[in-house]
């Protein structure tokens, strides 16, 4: 277990984003919530911009200066994305990696190196590696 506890998580939600959270804890279970195509592919853009800001740390604490810099990043090079998830739900994702909460599993893509969240199906490589080979499958045909 992580040693982030739920009252500190709340003080250092509200540093970054100025009030709590509405319902003060979303979502709750990731893998469910990752099912969702609108939130799969933006969750893991985020995961990438936060793990370059936070390397290895990023299983092992939370820290919320790493959280809201990763998230500027986010916003900022995905600014003309359609979807975009929204800081609580970034943080939400953070503490939840944190905490080990179940669904909140991070891999490392053996083909790219990317850091991902799997949903409910147990994925090998990251979404992105998966469109990727889909979209040359295509290609080839």
């Amino acid at each position: 277990m992580s040693a982030i506890t739920s009252t500190k998580a709340v003080m250092m939600y509200r540093n970054i984003h100025g009030t709590g959270s509405e319902t003060g804890r979303d979502p709750q279970r990731w893998a469910n919530y990752l099912n969702k195509a609108q939130i799969n592919g933006p969750m893991q853009k985020f995961l990438m911009c936060y793990w370059k800001v936070a390397g290895e740390s990023l299983l092992e604490e939370l820290d919320h200066e790493a959280v809201l810099e990763a998230y500027k990043v986010y916003t900022g090079v995905y600014l003309h994305d359609t979807h975009k998830i929204g800081l609580t739900v970034a943080w939400s994702a953070a503490r939840a990696i944190a905490q080990k909460e179940p669904g909140a599993e991070v891999k490392f893509c053996p083909d790219c190196g990317r850091v991902f969240m799997h949903g409910k199906r147990i994925l090998k490589v990251c979404p992105i590696c998966i469109r990727a080979k889909e979209v040359l499958k295509v290609i080839k045909h």
